[in-house]
């Protein structure tokens, strides 16, 4: 079985690392998590993991354009 949090903390310290942002880190792990979770694991439970994904997007989505128009 796929350790979702063991993948989740990995996906997130190797964004965190290379970005120094969370909230990049933290929507990158979700996504993996959400990605494994569909190609894996039965459709309700991968319907879930991309309706939360969706979400946590959708709440973040002022966060997210700020990091797109975040000047270098």
């Amino acid at each position: 079985r796929v350790a979702f949090a063991t993948v989740f903390a990995t996906v997130f310290a190797a964004v965190l690392a290379v970005s120094k942002i969370p909230a990049l880190a933290s929507l990158s792990g979700i996504f993996v998590v959400a990605l494994i979770l569909v190609f894996r694991t039965e459709r309700p439970y991968a319907s879930l993991a991309c309706a939360t994904c969706a979400l946590l997007i959708y709440r973040h989505r002022a966060n997210l354009s700020a990091l797109i128009t975040k000047p270098s």
